[in-house]
């Protein structure tokens, strides 16, 4: 919003990001930067499919405004998006703003995340049953996910993943879903994992060979009108993978060491049990973790 900003990003965060797809599901060690993900896939959700909603699933309310979205708002407000000017949590915005109404307004504002372009997020809490019910869903965010009861996401929550089409169906992100958690250890918990078998290596591999292509197009310049018509084409090609494509990653806290620094990881591996270091920060499954 403030102009063109340098932000760093790690591994976990360029592949995520440059490689997203429709679903985007990422497991990876405490500290590696999730919090910037959800910022980011949530920005470009938002603005691509204005007047949309997203569900945010969390396992409880309190959890979700204290522990998950706290650190996705901290990256807007440094990014220039400021809490009450271009977004507000658990109040209707002001009319004076001028902001666009969502296509459903919503009855209670308590738990929306309202976006200046009329888009907004339903914190949709476990904690009590049948908040999904009724609702069409254009977008579902879920950071911790280990701690999501997949049964009740999969009956209440994923069948009102049924947004608007004839608004949002040329954006390849629409009914998608970004998940991200750090490695369960319980086997009820690992449910997002089961994803991995969904994502092709192969796939993303031939991403990379059009975006370095689509590159290569466009560094010819604007004058080339041939050349960046064929950009455009790889571009729709582009998008047409990753409305149906799947991303999954597997990253360690190490992804973020240029952030964390050595000295954490010594501190980690002293104070952390073993179990709880290769979970936590080497993002490797304990035995029966599936």
């Amino acid at each position: 919003m403030n102009g063109k900003k340098n932000i760093y990003m790690n591994q976990m965060q360029r592949e995520a990001l440059l490689l997203r797809m429709n679903k985007t599901v990422v497991c990876a060690g405490r500290g590696t930067g999730k919090g910037l993900l959800h910022a980011a896939v949530m920005v470009d959700t938002f603005l691509r499919m204005p007047r949309s909603t997203t569900a945010f699933v969390v396992p409880n309310t309190k959890r979700g405004l204290t522990n998950t979205l706290p650190s996705m708002f901290f990256h807007w407000e440094a990014w220039g998006y400021k809490r009450d000017i271009h977004w507000c949590v658990g109040h209707r915005p002001p009319k004076k703003l001028g902001w666009a109404q969502p296509i459903f307004v919503p009855d209670n504002w308590d738990n929306i995340i309202s976006f200046f372009n009329g888009a907004v997020g339903q914190i949709i809490s476990q904690e009590r049953r049948g908040t999904s019910n009724s609702k069409s869903f254009d977008f579902i965010d879920i950071d911790e996910a280990k701690y999501i009861d997949f049964a009740q996401l999969k009956d209440e929550t994923f069948p009102a993943n049924r947004g608007q089409v004839r608004e949002f169906g040329a954006c390849p992100f629409h009914h998608g879903m970004l998940i991200t958690s750090d490695m369960p250890v319980t086997s009820r918990g690992s449910w997002f994992l089961n994803y991995e078998r969904d994502c092709d290596p192969s796939v993303l591999e031939t991403m990379r060979g059009i975006m370095a292509e689509i590159a290569h197009l466009r560094a010819k310049g604007r004058k080339n009108p041939v050349a960046m018509a064929a950009a455009s084409r790889l571009a729709a090609d582009l998008d047409e993978i990753r409305r149906v494509g799947t991303f999954f990653g597997k990253y360690p806290s190490m992804t973020n060491m240029e952030v964390l620094g050595e000295e954490w990881f010594r501190q980690m591996r002293r104070d952390l049990p073993p179990a709880q270091f290769l979970t936590s920060i080497l993002c490797e499954r304990p035995d029966g973790a599936l």
